[in-house]
């Protein structure tokens, strides 16, 4: 869809979508919540598990957006199909 079909949309383009967004927004939720429990001005890690259940490559480009208190010390990553990868988040 371009910005005209979402401002003079057709009926049957605009239910389309809807239910594109219906299926795939929920991906997009946090499936776990990650606690950091430290005592002011030391630094804490935890790890956040990485899944690629499919059966090709899939290649991640990392970054944090929002607190400067966080960081990551990669900024690519390549995961194998069928593996796991264990990203620190400090």
């Amino acid at each position: 869809m371009n910005v005209n079909d979402f401002i003079n949309p057709y009926d049957r383009e605009l239910m389309l979508f809807i239910v594109e967004l219906f299926f795939k927004l929920p991906n997009y939720t946090p499936k776990a919540k990650i606690e950091f429990l430290a005592t002011l001005g030391e630094i804490c890690s935890r790890n956040v598990e990485l899944t690629n259940p499919s059966k090709k490559k899939i290649e991640y480009m990392c970054r944090i957006e929002g607190s400067n208190d966080f960081f990551i010390d990669v900024d690519y990553i390549l995961i194998e199909p069928n593996e796991k990868y264990s990203l620190e988040v400090k």
